[in-house]
């Protein structure tokens, strides 16, 4: 009963209005795609890289290669980073844009093409992976540990050994950032790269840089889309909950369950299921929809419901209980802080009874560009205002989306983001290298 009268309040009608035919379930190819496939799909080309982390994990990157595009000087490297549960699927997120042959990048229901100076801001495509990749960049998607990409090591199995899901948010900017950045450097031979990054993808950059700040040299410009540092003010009931995930953390130890996550393969199929028969039945396809936006914020009409199931294909990815752990520590401490492993082994590895704090004073690049919404339930703008607040060089540029419904989740799935951030990428980019085809 509560979950219709909230379904009726926050715009089930709105999401119900947009079906053409009631569906029994949903036969989107997408949904069981995985990131090579659906960068292939979309008339790219894809090539995939594996890195070693220094603590072992194995990781997997994707990038996107535009067949037409002829070019008499390196491209300039993108890096895109998910969020947590992410993987980078996330930024490809559309059913209706590719690269048609002759090499236009076309919306294929308005037959209209990009405009890859964002001056045309209903010409800036949706998924921005593509966008990029189209207009002339070297894309690369990464992938954290953990997620159904990212899932090996080299001594550790994923699916039996504890150890494997021990991780926290400390080790993706301890490890995986910075192996992912060189691992793009050396490979592309190129000074520096741009890095984009979403929500956890914006933390694991801005933990690097307060701790490493000679990153900043290597990364130009650095954009973080729905930056998150503090999370005090955070409005997702179902994340306020994760201030117990300490609690669930003891009970697996007591209990001695045998690891902390699904095998990746396992949890995708999972989703695949889930996707095809529940969120891609008309009838079930709302309540999906729901449970994304009590997590980032209602936005109903700037969700598309054939998207729906292509979407859930792909979210939530796994990461660690102790991730969640760490992240639940900041909510409750209202602090941006290093995970807390309990006083004694603070002392050990911190020399402190409690953990230290990312000291934000310390980021010293002059190429932050910040892209933000207000009704964004986890990069809440009272916790954006205090990131700001505690950096000494402001950022090179920072946007407020003005779209008043505009959520954590519109950075990947809204279907006006080619107008509402897109363009404004596309602008920046343009601004800061110039003209990239050639």
């Amino acid at each position: 009963m509560i979950i219709l009268v909230i379904l009726a309040i926050f715009g089930f009608p709105t999401l119900i209005n947009g079906y053409s035919t009631f569906e029994l379930y949903s036969d989107d190819p997408d949904i069981f795609r995985n990131t090579s496939e659906l960068i292939e799909s979309r008339g790219f080309q894809s090539e995939t890289h594996r890195m070693i982390t220094e603590d072992g994990y194995i990781l997997t990157m994707f990038r996107l290669i535009n067949p037409y595009l002829k070019h008499e000087r390196p491209l300039q490297p993108i890096l895109i980073q998910h969020g947590l549960c992410g993987n980078g699927d996330y930024f490809m997120l559309s059913d209706h844009e590719a690269l048609v042959e002759g090499g236009q990048f076309m919306d294929l229901k308005t037959l209209r093409p990009l405009n890859c100076t964002g001056l045309d801001r209903n010409a800036s495509g949706t998924s921005i992976a593509y966008v990029l990749a189209a207009c002339g960049y070297d894309v690369w998607l990464g992938n954290f540990r953990g997620n159904r990409y990212s899932d090996g090591h080299i001594i550790l199995n994923q699916r039996i050994d504890r150890e494997y899901w021990s991780f926290n948010i400390d080790h993706f900017s301890h490890y995986d950032t910075p192996t992912q950045i060189h691992y793009v450097l050396n490979y592309t031979r190129q000074p520096h790269l741009t890095y984009i990054g979403h929500s956890m993808g914006t933390t694991s950059i801005l933990q690097l840089l307060t701790e490493k700040t000679e990153y900043s040299k290597y990364l130009k410009p650095i954009i973080l889309l729905a930056p998150v540092t503090h999370v005090s003010h955070i409005r997702s009931p179902i994340l306020l909950l994760g201030a117990y995930t300490p609690a669930l953390i003891k009970f697996f130890e007591k209990a001695n369950l045998p690891f902390f996550g699904l095998p990746s393969r396992i949890w995708a199929l999972v989703d695949q299921l889930v996707a095809t028969f529940i969120c891609g039945n008309s009838l079930f396809k709302p309540l999906c929809a729901l449970f994304l936006f009590i997590i980032t914020g209602f936005d109903y009409p700037n969700l598309a419901p054939q998207i729906i199931p292509f979407t859930t294909g792909h979210f939530p990815d796994e990461t660690s209980m102790a991730a969640f752990a760490h992240w639940a520590q900041r909510v409750v401490y209202n602090t941006f802080s290093y995970y807390d492993y309990g006083i004694e082994e603070n002392l050990l590895r911190y020399g402190t009874a409690i953990p230290p704090i990312y000291n934000l004073s310390k980021i010293d690049s002059e190429n932050l560009m910040f892209i933000s919404g207000i009704n964004d339930w986890l990069a809440d703008p009272d916790d954006v205002d205090i990131l700001r607040s505690q950096l000494i060089v402001r950022p090179l540029k920072d946007y407020v989306i003005p779209f008043q419904l505009w959520n954590h989740a519109d950075f990947l799935v809204g279907t006006n983001r080619g107008i509402e951030q897109n363009s404004v990428i596309l602008q920046w980019l343009h601004e800061f290298f110039g003209e990239i085809k050639s």
